[in-house]
């Protein structure tokens, strides 16, 4: 019995995605995983912020970064830098 080259082919291609699509899956589990981790470190859970069901569009992803960048200064106590400003390199 003649096996067809496209036969073969066509069981090695599907062979191929079958396994990419199992690595795909194994990865999306992975990044829930570490999604929820830090979820849980974030602890906006406890502050009753899901970030899982906030909606924003590209427009906003500029402002969410400047509100989060001066949180993160406010945190570490100190003012963030102005960006329209040239930083001195130390001599």
């Amino acid at each position: 019995m003649a096996v067809d080259a496209q036969t073969v082919i066509h069981a090695l291609r599907m062979k191929r995605i079958r396994q990419a699509a199992d690595d795909l899956e194994v990865a999306l589990r992975e990044g829930q995983d570490v999604s929820e981790r830090l979820l849980q470190v974030s602890a906006l859970l406890e502050r009753s912020i899901d970030p899982r069901h906030l909606r924003a569009s590209a427009a906003d992803i500029e402002r969410l970064l400047e509100i989060t960048r001066r949180i993160e200064a406010g945190q570490a106590g100190t003012a963030a830098p102005d960006p329209r400003r040239p930083r001195r390199l130390p001599v």
